[in-house]
Order: C-alpha cells, then sequence, then structure tokens
C-alpha cells in the first residue's frame, strides 16, 4: 500500500498569529508533528471549547505554560496506553516555517512514568512550568527560552 503524504492546509489562514492556542503532540504516525487547537464557541450554546484547528511540523509560541491533567497521567501510569494529557498553552507566533532554535535554548521534556510535570534534563531535571518563548521543533522536541 503507497503511503500517502500529508499536507495540511495554511494554518495562518486558519489560526492567524497572536491567536492564544493549546498545542500537543500528536500521537498518530503518518501527521505532522504536533495538533493545534484554539478555543471556538460550542453550537447552540454560550460555551467555549478546544477544538483542533489544524496541525503543523514545527511552532513557535509565546508566553507559554506548560499543562498536565493528572488523570491523563494516571491512565497511562496504569493502563499503559498513550493518551493525549499534556499540553502547552501560549499564543501562537509562527507555525510550519523553518523554526530555528536559537542558541542557548533548554530542552523540556515530559515522561509520565518519570515526573508528573515538564522537566529540563540539561538542569539536572529542573521543574519546568513555562517560558516566553517556546520552540516546537518537527522531531517532536520542544526548546524553551
Amino acid at each position: 500500500m503507497p503511503t500517502r503524504s500529508f499536507r495540511p492546509p495554511r494554518l495562518d489562514a486558519v489560526v492567524p498569529p497572536g491567536t492564544p492556542v493549546r498545542v500537543y503532540r500528536n500521537l498518530r504516525p503518518g501527521v505532522p508533528t504536533w495538533s493545534i487547537q484554539a478555543k471556538v464557541r460550542l453550537p447552540g450554546t454560550n460555551f467555549h471549547g478546544w477544538r483542533v484547528m489544524g496541525h503543523a511540523f514545527s511552532l513557535v509560541l509565546d508566553r507559554v505554560t506548560f499543562r498536565v491533567y493528572e488523570a491523563g497521567r494516571k491512565r497511562v501510569l496504569r493502563t499503559g496506553v498513550k493518551n493525549v494529557h499534556a499540553y502547552a498553552l501560549g499564543t501562537l507566533v509562527q507555525a510550519d516555517q523553518t523554526v530555528t532554535v536559537p542558541e542557548g535554548a533548554t530542552e523540556a521534556v515530559y515522561h509520565p512514568r518519570k515526573y508528573p510535570h515538564f522537566f529540563a534534563p540539561d538542569l539536572r531535571d529542573a521543574h519546568v512550568d513555562g517560558a516566553d518563548r517556546v520552540y516546537l521543533s518537527a522531531t517532536g522536541r520542544v526548546y524553551v527560552q
């Protein structure tokens, strides 16, 4: 069976820079590395909820906080099955352009079996709550500055 190339629509047409977003690493192989959610009004209600607005291979976010939902983490520990429960919440700066990680940026990692939060292995596993700027690479790595 031939492999199909996934080409997402231009993300800036759907989610313009400056939009508050919630980003998570895509767990499905064969699709772009990151899924991008934005808050939208739920039809027929006055409530807003997070909805996937697009996908990107690489991103840059500003004013980011990292969020881990403990119930999802516990489910991973109990069942051994991956689920999306860790996010980067911030303001979209750019998506799907060549993201160059600046020198001096530190890698941030999340591993549910090791810690219940994001941490920086280069800084003796220091707890990372967020950053002024975050670079999410096409290889699935997260760098904070």
